[in-house]
């Protein structure tokens, strides 16, 4: 691992198994991200946030994840589809704050590959690969979107692209 090194042991050590179960994972994904991402993002996906990461600019990021292995028994490796659907509003503590849509400007899609061997590990961010789309290409409609359509819409990056590519995207947006 050479991304942020100390840190992500720091994270890694608070996590005791290679293949977690999806909740678990989802928290864990979030953390590495934030890890990735730097200082110039803040965490705000806790209890029901309608996005996980926002900047001094006010731009909105969304992490989502997926992985072919699962914790529990599986016969074949999960395919990954994501949750894009629109949202009624986002929590501000016990208050639900009405906003419709999507509520994050760019969307980060991490994909865990790795399938039914002994070196697959959830909490090694060099397999986990990352698509980061901005919202706006999104299909409008849809609630779900698959890995498939998602490596269409966007190249994967490795962990130590991941900031540079979410500035370039950010850059390229409305003020």
């Amino acid at each position: 691992m050479t991304v942020h090194h100390t840190a992500l042991e720091r994270l890694i050590a608070g996590f005791d198994c290679r293949v977690m179960q999806n909740s678990l994972r989802a928290m864990y994904v979030e953390e590495q991200i934030g890890i990735l991402l730097g200082s110039n993002w803040r965490h705000t996906g806790a209890n029901w946030a309608g996005w996980d990461f926002e900047n001094a600019r006010g731009t909105r990021l969304e992490v989502k994840q997926s992985a072919a292995q699962q914790s529990w028994y599986q016969k074949n490796p999960s395919s990954g589809v994501y949750d894009i659907g629109a949202r009624d509003g986002h929590y501000e503590g016990a208050n639900l704050i009405p906003e419709k849509g999507r509520l994050a400007a760019i969307y980060v899609f991490a994909w865990h590959g790795g399938w039914n061997d002994d070196t697959t590990d959830h909490r090694d961010e060099s397999q986990w690969e990352y698509y980061v789309i901005p919202t706006q290409d999104l299909p409008p409609k849809q609630k779900t979107i698959a890995l498939s359509r998602i490596g269409r819409l966007a190249p994967s990056v490795i962990a130590s692209e991941l900031a540079h590519t979410v500035d370039a995207i950010e850059a390229r947006m409305p003020a």
